[in-house]
Protein backbone atom coordinates (compact mmCIF):
# COMPACT_ATOMS: atom_id res chain seq x y z
CA UNK A 1 0.00 0.00 0.00
CA UNK A 2 1.12 3.79 -1.17
CA UNK A 3 1.64 6.16 1.82
CA UNK A 4 -0.58 9.19 1.77
CA UNK A 5 2.02 11.95 0.85
CA UNK A 6 0.83 15.55 2.02
CA UNK A 7 2.30 18.66 0.59
CA UNK A 8 3.56 21.33 3.09
CA UNK A 9 4.11 24.81 3.48
CA UNK A 10 6.33 26.37 6.33
CA UNK A 11 7.41 29.78 6.86
CA UNK A 12 8.84 29.04 10.83
CA UNK A 13 9.90 27.01 13.08
CA UNK A 14 9.30 24.01 10.65
CA UNK A 15 11.80 25.54 8.02
CA UNK A 16 15.39 24.51 7.47
CA UNK A 17 17.24 26.45 9.65
CA UNK A 18 14.39 26.28 12.80
CA UNK A 19 14.13 24.73 16.19
CA UNK A 20 11.37 22.61 14.67
CA UNK A 21 12.37 21.45 11.34
CA UNK A 22 14.11 17.69 12.33
CA UNK A 23 9.83 16.87 12.51
CA UNK A 24 10.74 17.09 8.62
CA UNK A 25 13.93 15.95 8.71
CA UNK A 26 13.14 11.90 9.22
CA UNK A 27 10.83 11.51 6.80
CA UNK A 28 10.19 14.81 4.68
CA UNK A 29 11.23 15.77 1.38
CA UNK A 30 12.09 19.32 0.96
CA UNK A 31 10.47 20.62 -2.98
CA UNK A 32 11.43 24.14 -2.99
CA UNK A 33 11.77 27.79 -1.52
CA UNK A 34 8.38 29.59 -2.11
CA UNK A 35 5.90 32.64 -0.87
CA UNK A 36 2.25 32.48 0.33
CA UNK A 37 -0.21 35.41 0.56
CA UNK A 38 -0.84 36.27 4.43
CA UNK A 39 0.10 38.59 7.12
CA UNK A 40 3.49 37.10 9.25
CA UNK A 41 3.78 38.53 12.82
CA UNK A 42 7.03 37.38 15.34
CA UNK A 43 7.00 37.97 18.64
CA UNK A 44 8.86 35.27 20.29
CA UNK A 45 7.27 32.60 17.33
CA UNK A 46 6.01 33.20 14.11
CA UNK A 47 2.26 33.61 13.44
CA UNK A 48 0.80 33.76 10.17
CA UNK A 49 -2.30 34.99 9.72
CA UNK A 50 -4.56 35.43 6.01
CA UNK A 51 -3.50 38.39 4.54
CA UNK A 52 -2.03 40.18 1.34
CA UNK A 53 1.76 40.18 2.37
CA UNK A 54 4.16 37.43 0.15
CA UNK A 55 5.27 35.28 3.12
CA UNK A 56 8.72 33.38 2.43
CA UNK A 57 9.07 29.70 2.99
CA UNK A 58 9.76 26.54 2.03
CA UNK A 59 7.30 23.45 0.60
CA UNK A 60 8.66 19.89 1.93
CA UNK A 61 6.17 16.18 0.92
CA UNK A 62 5.55 14.25 4.15
CA UNK A 63 3.75 11.13 4.72
CA UNK A 64 0.46 11.38 6.27
CA UNK A 65 1.96 10.28 10.07
CA UNK A 66 4.27 13.17 10.07
CA UNK A 67 1.97 15.85 9.18
CA UNK A 68 -0.52 14.66 11.42
CA UNK A 69 1.93 14.64 14.17
CA UNK A 70 3.00 18.28 13.13
CA UNK A 71 -1.07 19.23 12.93
CA UNK A 72 -1.59 17.81 16.23
CA UNK A 73 1.24 20.42 17.20
CA UNK A 74 0.54 23.35 15.52
CA UNK A 75 -3.29 22.83 16.58
CA UNK A 76 -2.66 22.61 20.27
CA UNK A 77 -0.36 25.76 19.77
CA UNK A 78 -3.53 28.02 18.30
CA UNK A 79 -3.22 27.19 14.39
CA UNK A 80 -5.42 26.05 11.56
CA UNK A 81 -4.90 24.23 8.28
CA UNK A 82 -6.07 25.53 5.20
CA UNK A 83 -5.07 24.78 1.43
CA UNK A 84 -3.65 27.48 -0.38
CA UNK A 85 -1.92 28.10 -3.80
CA UNK A 86 1.95 27.87 -3.05
CA UNK A 87 4.32 30.12 -5.60
CA UNK A 88 7.03 28.43 -6.44
CA UNK A 89 9.64 29.62 -9.05
CA UNK A 90 8.46 27.48 -11.55
CA UNK A 91 5.16 26.70 -10.99
CA UNK A 92 2.33 26.75 -8.50
CA UNK A 93 1.18 23.99 -6.18
CA UNK A 94 -1.37 23.59 -3.51
CA UNK A 95 0.11 23.23 0.15
CA UNK A 96 -1.60 23.08 3.95
CA UNK A 97 -0.16 26.08 5.83
CA UNK A 98 -1.07 26.51 9.35
CA UNK A 99 -2.21 30.21 10.47
CA UNK A 100 -2.81 31.58 13.97
CA UNK A 101 -6.27 32.06 15.14
CA UNK A 102 -4.87 35.19 17.09
CA UNK A 103 -5.33 33.87 20.69
CA UNK A 104 -2.71 35.15 23.01
CA UNK A 105 -1.01 36.90 20.48
CA UNK A 106 0.74 40.08 21.64
CA UNK A 107 0.15 42.17 18.49
CA UNK A 108 1.98 45.61 20.86
CA UNK A 109 5.18 43.60 20.72
CA UNK A 110 5.09 41.66 17.71
CA UNK A 111 6.58 43.19 14.47
CA UNK A 112 5.35 42.56 11.24
CA UNK A 113 7.84 40.80 8.41
CA UNK A 114 7.46 38.71 5.14
CA UNK A 115 10.09 36.21 6.25
CA UNK A 116 11.02 34.42 10.08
Amino acid sequence: MKKKIITLFVYGTLKSNGLNNSWLNSEGVFVDKGWVHGELYVDFLPYLFEGKDKIKGEVYKVPLNVYKAIENMEVNAGYYAKNVKVHLAKKNVTAKVFYHTGLYVDFKRARRTTEY
